[in-house]
């Protein structure tokens, strides 16, 4: 089914907010985007009931954060939730994923030509690495969105794209609630089309901590009061961690706090937690209230979006620290903060900032004695990275052919 609907090449009369909807056998609604027209990524997204569908209003909406850093773009495209039929290149499978496709076209007489040929089955889960589909009700729903897809060209073959109303458009003349888009329900041998209303898209909601830490508030009192000012971020790692309470191996993008001293142009200590939550948040607070005993409290703290400002507001007012929200970029002391993670983006993920010498050395050490798995757990930007090093021999010799004998 993935090599037939290809051969229509839907992408190319179809735009990705121009959504349709099929009524999938265990009773969901699966969200059905198709990918490519700009030609850079070739796939049929399926964003499952109403928690899919909010994920991808997370990347159709012009939010208000005016302030992007290069975390802030990474976070905002890991949040999506669904599973996908993509064509790929041949060597961005994995030796699995080979062996499986090299045996089906063999049997079935089908020769692969030309780029973005090989069809990939992902699922794509908030601050997780992409894998492969391994559940069977996965299989199912992409499977009969594929179907689906095959319908929805045969129509717009008769009757033009306008029977798929983009999102842009709904949004432009209908109030929201009455978004409505295609609905394919299966028959025996063919399909009803009906109209579906999309879930009403849901305000941003913000983690909003209360600050309990009684102990920390009395040794707050007592710290040394400065005249600086502190610029504070939370934003989602751009380098995933092994999981270890995950016992498929998996890894997951873990969020930390970016605390910067304008003052002294120097970055304090971030703090890492695994998820963004009451639990996780308030532990900050905690770190960020040490962080201020031992280095003296600043005369203000300012951040550059909602999300900042509602991790911090109660805090403020317990300590009596003022808090700014300022989204402009050009803004000297946010400017710095932009600064300082784009800075990090690009350490984490092998960029111009890299790591030092020191530390890649050790990185190279580690990468030696591990097993070819981490490779596969990588970020796509880091495992691109390492090829082409490998390619231009710029790794050790050992290393470099590890690393051109994986294909991914």
């Amino acid at each position: 089914m993935a090599f037939a609907y290809r051969k229509t090449k839907l992408w190319k009369l179809v735009s990705e907010n121009q959504l349709f909807g099929v009524q999938l056998s265990n009773g969901e609604i699966g969200y059905c985007c198709v990918m490519g027209k700009l030609g850079e990524h070739l796939a049929l997204g399926v964003y499952l009931g109403e928690q899919g569908m909010q994920s991808y209003y997370q990347l159709w909406r012009d939010d208000d954060m005016e302030c992007r850093s290069m975390l802030h773009l990474h976070e905002k495209m890991l949040q999506q939730s669904c599973i996908q039929c993509s064509f790929e290149n041949m060597d961005m499978l994995s030796p699995k994923e080979t062996a499986q496709l090299r045996a089906y076209t063999k049997a079935n007489g089908i020769t692969l030509r030309g780029k973005n040929s090989a069809p990939q089955f992902m699922k794509y889960q908030p601050c997780r690495n992409p894998s492969s589909v391994q559940d069977w009700a996965d299989e199912e729903a992409l499977l009969q969105a594929l179907q689906a897809a095959m319908e929805v060209y045969r129509r717009v073959q008769e009757e033009g794209t306008h029977i798929l109303p983009s999102l842009d458009e709904l949004a432009a003349h209908r109030k929201e609630g009455d978004w409505l888009i295609p609905l394919l329900v299966p028959q025996e041998t063919d399909y009803v089309w009906k109209e579906h209303p999309l879930p009403v898209m849901k305000e941003q909601e913000y983690v909003r901590p209360s600050f309990q830490d009684e102990l920390m508030l009395t040794r707050m009192k007592r710290a040394k009061k400065t005249s600086h000012t502190w610029v504070f971020d939370m934003v989602l790692s751009p380098a995933a961690v092994m999981d270890e309470e995950d016992a498929s191996g998996g890894a997951y993008y873990p969020y930390f706090a970016i605390t910067l001293n304008c003052h002294e142009d120097m970055m304090l200590p971030p703090e890492s937690v695994k998820t963004y939550d009451l639990e996780s948040c308030e532990w900050m607070l905690t770190n960020l209230s040490c962080l201020m005993v031992d280095n003296g409290k600043p005369r203000q703290l300012k951040v550059c979006n909602e999300r900042a400002y509602a991790l911090l507001e109660q805090f403020s007012k317990k300590t009596g620290i003022p808090l700014v929200l300022e989204k402009n970029a050009l803004d000297s002391e946010i400017a710095f903060l932009m600064e300082a993670e784009d800075e990090l983006a690009a350490g984490l993920m092998g960029g111009p900032a890299g790591p030092e010498e020191g530390d890649m050395e050790e990185i190279l050490d580690f990468l030696m004695q591990a097993d070819d798995g981490i490779f596969y757990e990588m970020p796509r930007e880091i495992w691109n990275m390492f090829k082409t090093m490998a390619e231009e021999e710029l790794l050790p010799p050992e290393l470099s052919q590890r690393v051109k004998k994986i294909r991914r």
